[in-house]
């Protein structure tokens, strides 16, 4: 949209004149590059974070935090499985991760 603005309502219109189509429906597109003091820029700020203690909101915060540990304990599982010797296809049925990524855990195990 390239106007720099947060939010961006888009309306259906019929185009032979010009007149809403009153369908009920709307887009809203939301700037993700727009990070200011605002509610909404501060969500997109943590949207962007890598540290959920960088976070804003602390819900979003603390649910940041508990899939970081998630995905820590499931790769401590994981390569845990590779050294006592399953096979990977297994390992990726086990744990619902792609086999494609299991094989890179598996190759920096060797």
């Amino acid at each position: 949209m390239q106007h720099g603005l947060p939010l961006y309502h888009v309306e259906r219109t019929v185009e032979e004149t010009g007149e809403k189509f009153g369908d009920g429906s709307h887009i809203l597109y939301v700037n993700g590059e727009c990070v200011d003091d605002t509610a909404l820029g501060k969500l997109m700020h943590d949207f962007h974070c890598v540290n959920p203690d960088d976070m804003a909101y602390p819900v979003l915060r603390e649910k940041a935090r508990e899939r970081a540990e998630a995905e820590k304990s499931l790769i401590k599982k994981v390569l845990r499985m590779l050294r006592d010797g399953l096979p990977v296809d297994k390992i990726a049925e086990y744990t619902d991760m792609p086999l494609e990524e299991i094989k890179e855990f598996a190759a920096l195990t060797v």
